[in-house]
């Protein structure tokens, strides 16, 4: 299965912060699908915003589901989300540090959503993608 994964775009993916553990967490624990972390490439930096919007658009299209890790004050987070459901595409929610909006909670195709608290990430995201996986494959 092929996995688009919203959030905040980082430079590499590190285990210095909250944001680069999940990100890793996410690759590692879905090893065997194909997983579309948001990384900068300078190919999409280049892009004018409605070639950018539709890179963005066919990248959601052609997952298999979503996952959308939740930030304050990420701004295309919730635009992501709402193409995805627009797209008919099964969604997890990962809040960090801020809650989804009821809007985004109440979208067609969001399957699950969890607050992550800061410490021990790994089990609580396990825990949220096992039951995003189970969710697409009942």
């Amino acid at each position: 299965m092929q996995f688009y994964v919203s959030g905040p775009v980082v430079d590499e993916l590190n285990n210095k912060d909250a944001l680069g553990r999940i990100y890793i967490l996410i690759e590692k624990i879905l090893h065997g699908h194909k997983v579309d972390l948001p990384l900068r490439s300078r190919d999409l930096d280049k892009l004018s915003p409605e070639k950018f919007y539709s890179s963005v658009f066919d990248m959601i299209a052609r997952s298999d589901g979503v996952i959308s890790v939740l930030t304050e004050g990420d701004q295309s987070g919730p635009v992501e989300s709402t193409v995805a459901s627009f797209k008919h595409k099964p969604q997890c929610i990962m809040e960090m540090s801020a809650t989804a909006p009821r809007l985004l909670r109440g979208l067609p195709f969001v399957v699950d959503v969890t607050n992550l608290e800061s410490k021990e990430l790994e089990p609580q995201v396990r825990a949220c993608l096992e039951r995003f996986l189970k969710s697409l494959n009942p």
